[in-house]
C-alpha cells in the first residue's frame, strides 16, 4: 500500500499536535504552576528571612545595651518594696555620715491611666552636718533610681540651740526631707 506523502504528512502532523496537546501542554502548565508556587514560596521565605534577620539584629542590639536597660529598669522599677528603699536611704545616709531618725511612707498614688506610673511620697528625717547633707542629696541626685526632693526643712537640735558653737560647719542639724519616687 502506497501512502500519499501529503496524507502521511497530515497524519503525522495531527499525531504530533495530539501528543503536544495531550502531553506537553498539560505538563507545561503544571511546570508553570509549580514555578509560580516556587516563586511565591521563595518570596515568602525571603520576607521571613529578612524579618528574622531584623529580629536577630534587634536582639543583638538589646544584648549589647543590657547594662543601660538595667539602669533604666532600676530607675523606674515595676515593683515597689518599701524595705529596699528604707535600706537604700539608711545605707546612703550612713555613707554620708548622717544618722537616720525615721522614714515614713506618706502616700502611694493610684496608677496613672495612660502611663500606669504610680508616685510614692515619703518623709525622711536625718541628723548630721550640712556638708554631710549635701553629700546625701548629691547621692540621691546621681542615683540610678529617679528621686525628686519635694521639700527640705531643717532645725538645730535643742541641745545645740543654747550653746553657741564657734564652728558652724560642724554644727548638727535635723533635716526633714520629702522625697518622691515612681514605679510602674
Amino acid at each position: 500500500m502506497k501512502v500519499n506523502k501529503l496524507t502521511a504528512t497530515i497524519i503525522i502532523f495531527i499525531i504530533i499536535l495530539m501528543v503536544v496537546f495531550l502531553f506537553f501542554i498539560p505538563t507545561y502548565k503544571k511546570m508553570n504552576n509549580l514555578q509560580n508556587n516556587l516563586n511565591q514560596k521563595q518570596a515568602e521565605y525571603d520576607g521571613k528571612f529578612i524579618y528574622y534577620t531584623k529580629i536577630v539584629d534587634i536582639i543583638k542590639n538589646i544584648d549589647s545595651r543590657k547594662d543601660v536597660l538595667e539602669k533604666i529598669k532600676s530607675a523606674l522599677p515595676s515593683d515597689f518594696y518599701f524595705s529596699s528603699l528604707v535600706y537604700f536611704f539608711q545605707k546612703e545616709a550612713t555613707n554620708a555620715k548622717l544618722s537616720t531618725t525615721s522614714i515614713t511612707l506618706v502616700q502611694i498614688s493610684p496608677p496613672n491611666k495612660k502611663t500606669k506610673i504610680r508616685d510614692i511620697i515619703f518623709n525622711l528625717h536625718v541628723t548630721g552636718t550640712y556638708e554631710s547633707f549635701k553629700i546625701f542629696l548629691s547621692t540621691l541626685d546621681t542615683s540610678a533610681r529617679l528621686f525628686e526632693v519635694n521639700s527640705v526643712s531643717f532645725s538645730t537640735p535643742a541641745t545645740f540651740q543654747n550653746a553657741r558653737s564657734s564652728n558652724t560647719k560642724l554644727q548638727t542639724y535635723d533635716f526633714n526631707i520629702e522625697i518622691q519616687t515612681h514605679v510602674y
